[in-house]
């Protein structure tokens, strides 16, 4: 019989597809057809009885399941070809200690000089990377590890976009990673180069660089996170301008949470989440920052931050790895243009600008969208925010928009 480690199945289209076919030509098998009674040992063989003559055989279940490294997607996934007790529970894994009181095993996961913590009470990692702690904090050019001559200081580069002799933008592994697959995008030579005053064709290459490296890092991770820090607020240690993609080996649980919410969106009404949310906004028009024939971009109508501002394509598609060439200069072009409003605004204030990409895996996922967030660290948060998990913004939508808009030439709103 041919074998699947579940163990190591992500759930996404092509893996489940060989997973349920090797079950489906397993229970095809002449020496499973004979047998009076089923004995399954362990996940890996689960979804046999779905595609057997003998599905109402009698069967022993032996299962030995490691929750050392809490898989749940992959569990929720198995979990549908149990039956007999019905659907089983996502428990916590547990044990019993001598005194016979039962505790919840505080479960760890060893990853790159660190740990993956799983939170039993959130169902969440967390990670902890005590080697972060030496990142050298520079904001001048003296010491500058990034700038090009005598005193730059990287690892080999991964990659580069060559200017003549020189080069535009180059990615190096990040010495204080968060994973075995983290690198620095270096965005340009000049340590006073900013998004916010780049040409579109500058700002364009930083973008084609994230495309490039999240296709290769992605291999072997559950996602790609894409994210640049402006300003001390949003946690950068070095001035010089740069961005970071790093892969995770689990999915996050706003991923998580995400892939959810959009599937069973798009399972009730035939139509991506991204894409009904767009037609509200353009409908709507009062949050509406700048918009052209490929990128609107928008105050979101329930957003976690002050001045807060979502890059969305007028046409959804999963993979932001994927968009094409006329995409990513519009988001070039509507990204420098709305850094450029809020840094007269606001007198250039911290941020955080994310990619929200899909997954490994669901990259074709005609229910996921890819989006750029803009997130402005104005304001710490503070005792509700932590009690509740819920964000307080003290500036409508509809007035920063209003007010990003009145930053930005009117040529450049559609």
């Amino acid at each position: 019989m041919q074998t699947v480690d579940v163990g190591e199945l992500a759930v996404s289209a092509y893996r489940t597809v060989a997973y349920e076919e090797t079950a489906r030509r397993n229970a095809g098998e002449e020496s499973f057809r004979d047998g009076d009674f089923v004995f399954v040992h362990d996940p890996q063989p689960a979804a046999i009885l779905s595609f057997a003559d003998k599905a109402n055989a009698k069967r022993v279940w032996r299962w030995y399941l490691d929750t050392s490294q809490p898989q749940p997607e992959t569990w929720d996934y198995v979990a549908k070809f149990v039956d007999g007790a019905g659907r089983p529970d996502r428990r916590l894994p547990r044990r019993f200690p001598r005194d016979g009181k039962e505790r919840t095993i505080m479960t760890t996961r060893r990853w790159h000089g660190g740990q993956l913590r799983w939170n039993t009470e959130s169902q969440a990692w967390s990670i902890l990377a005590p080697g972060r702690q030496d990142r050298p904090h520079v904001s001048g050019r003296a010491g500058c590890p990034f700038c090009p001559g005598p005193g730059e200081d990287t690892p080999p580069e991964t990659w580069r976009l060559p200017d003549g002799d020189g080069w535009l933008v180059r990615t190096v592994p990040n010495r204080y990673a968060l994973s075995d697959r983290h690198e620095i995008v270096i965005e340009s030579p000049r340590h006073d180069w900013d998004l916010s005053t780049a040409t579109v064709a500058e700002a364009a290459a930083v973008l084609s660089a994230w495309q490039t490296r999240h296709r290769e890092l992605r291999a072997g991770a559950a996602q790609i996170a894409v994210f640049r820090n402006h300003g001390p607020a949003a946690g950068i240690s070095l001035a010089h301008p740069h961005s970071q993609i790093a892969g995770l080996p689990v999915l996050s649980e706003s991923a998580r949470r995400n892939l959810e919410v959009t599937r069973e969106h798009h399972a009730r009404t035939g139509r991506r989440l991204a894409e009904d949310l767009l037609a509200v906004e353009l409908s709507t028009g009062s949050r509406i920052v700048s918009a052209d024939e490929e990128i609107v971009a928008f105050s979101p109508f329930s957003g976690t931050a002050n001045y807060e501002v979502w890059f969305v394509p007028r046409t959804p598609a999963a993979d932001f790895a994927a968009a094409p060439r006329s995409t990513v200069d519009a988001l070039a072009r509507a990204l420098r243009t709305v850094l450029a409003a809020l840094r007269g605004e606001l007198s250039d204030p911290a941020y955080n600008l994310v990619v929200h990409t899909a997954p490994t895996g669901y990259e074709d996922a005609p229910f996921a969208a890819w989006s750029v967030r803009l997130a402005p660290r104005l304001e710490i948060a503070a005792g509700l925010e932590l009690a509740t998990g819920i964000p307080v913004v003290t500036v409508a939508p509809e007035t920063a928009a209003a007010r990003l808009r009145a930053r930005i030439a009117p040529s450049l709103v559609s």
